[in-house]
């Protein structure tokens, strides 16, 4: 259409939306930005409501996401029955919860998550976006009779069998049954499929992606070998795809079996397949999750390259410890770092390590406030701090119930963290008299770790778990 009319502004802004769906990459983004930018141009062309959403594409695009909302919401108070722009909105809001308070999200319940979605699904049963996060959580929660409704809502709004309702089904039905390893193989081929042909089996897949993780996770050994198995010989075939190798690398890591997990990562074949933001973090992994000192540790999972990679290692190490003097030092190394490079992180993250000192003090919940108010976003970089934060909720009497409530729910990324969080939750509960679920979370995380390498520092608690289990009733 731009082509035979290179001033219809609504089918520039029509590319805009095509490029953020199409999954990302620098080529989308600049293709979102450049459209954008020519659909503002001609946007006077636009009748009014065409005109909104131009110019809130258009904002949000060049970084004011709060006047892209101001706009998109004086136009709702006018029009609420928009369901486009009504689930621009609740998208939106959802999304910025989740930035704000990913940790704490995992505690509301997955019907108030989704709720909002619900106004635009009643405005439109046939606007199947509004379906993708609800489907997702219901997915990643369990919930039978959630799962069904929305499920049987994208059936009816499109009714013909599709990639996309397949691969939800069949990920519940693995989800629910994990024992059935003919269905977790069937669900594992669709999720880590390479190419997807609809739009939506690629939100079907990254909803699946990490409770199927988890449930691979959480089999028994004699279990979960065969599938690692599956996904490593697929990888190998002609179906390759870095989603085989990359939930087998999560998986190997989690229960402890970096031997393994090394030599994978250390094949050309799978360095020059993964991106440097990938395959980063899984190298990270083990010392993130406190199974070995990324600074002594050898091989792929010692850091020792940059300084800003061993202060991170290092302060992970004292946290674990408990060492206060090497928490201090430590904070002011990273202050020091930040201002060389002009970095934010590393001050954030010194500001941290003196929340947790003040914890270690004796002033428990000021201290981890402080911890928490600092941390902002859960992502790959303050994830190894946001869990830490959790696990010292749990020790002290003052923040344990809340402590307990984090601990209790699958934790939100990644979900390696699900295998140390069964520790500290076994910890929390026991110094809460709730011993039925400590013994619990103790049987789970020995039995998930019974294959992992000897010499790694979890052994300390698995040993500690295994006591445990033998003075609980």
């Amino acid at each position: 259409a731009v082509e035979a009319d290179s001033t219809f502004a609504l089918a520039h802004y029509r590319l805009v939306r095509t490029a953020l769906w199409s999954g990302g990459g620098e080529e989308s983004g600049n293709l979102a930005r450049r459209e954008a930018e020519l659909a503002y141009r001609y946007v006077d062309r636009l009748p009014a409501r065409e005109r909104t959403l131009v110019l809130a594409e258009y904002l949000r695009l060049n970084g004011r996401d709060a006047e892209a909302q101001d706009t998109l919401q004086a136009y709702l108070d006018r029009y609420p029955s928009d369901p486009e722009v009504l689930f621009w909105v609740v998208d939106d809001a959802y999304h910025e919860r989740l930035e704000e308070g990913a940790i704490d999200q995992a505690l509301q319940s997955t019907a108030a998550q989704v709720r909002p979605f619900d106004r635009v699904i009643r405005l439109d049963p046939t606007f199947t976006p509004a379906l993708i996060h609800p489907l997702e959580r219901s997915l990643a929660a369990g919930d039978t009779a959630l799962f069904a409704h929305y499920i049987g809502l994208l059936e009816a709004a499109a009714p013909a069998e599709t990639l996309a309702i397949r691969t939800y089904r069949t990920a519940f039905r693995a989800l629910r049954q994990p024992e059935d390893t003919e269905t977790l193989l069937q669900a594992l081929a669709l999720v880590v499929r390479q190419k997807i042909e609809e739009d939506l089996a690629w939100q079907a897949r990254m909803a699946a992606v990490d409770p199927l993780t988890r449930a691979l996770i959480f089999l028994p050994p004699e279990s979960r070998r065969p599938a690692v198995d599956w996904l490593l010989s697929e990888w190998e075939g002609e179906a390759a795809s870095p989603g085989h190798a990359t939930m087998a690398l999560q998986v190997l890591l989690a229960t402890g079996r970096l031997q393994q997990a090394g030599v994978l990562l250390m094949r050309p074949a799978l360095r020059s397949t993964l991106r440097e933001r990938d395959y980063l973090p899984l190298t990270r992994m083990p010392s993130d999750l406190g199974y070995v000192d990324g600074e002594t540790h050898q091989g792929i999972f010692a850091q020792n390259g940059n300084r800003g990679e061993l202060l991170r290692s290092r302060l992970i190490a004292a946290l674990d410890g408990e060492d206060d003097g090497a928490i201090r030092r430590i904070a002011a190394d990273a202050r020091e770092y930040g201002r060389e490079v002009g970095a934010p992180f590393w001050g954030t993250m010194a500001d941290v390590a003196d929340g947790f000192v003040a914890a270690l003090e004796g002033d428990a919940a000021s201290g981890l406030g402080r911890v928490e108010g600092v941390l902002g976003r859960n992502n790959l970089q303050t994830a190894p701090f946001w869990f830490r934060w959790a696990e010292w909720l749990g020790r002290y009497p003052a923040t344990r119930a809340r402590g307990i409530a984090l601990l209790s729910a699958p934790w939100v990324q990644p979900v390696a963290y699900d295998v140390p969080r069964l520790f500290a939750l076994g910890r929390a509960l026991e110094a809460d008299g709730e011993l039925a679920g400590a013994r619990d979370a103790y049987e789970r995380f020995v039995a998930i770790l019974a294959e992992a390498d000897p010499g790694l520092l979890v052994h300390e608690k698995v040993d500690s778990a295994r006591a445990a289990l033998a003075r609980l009733p």
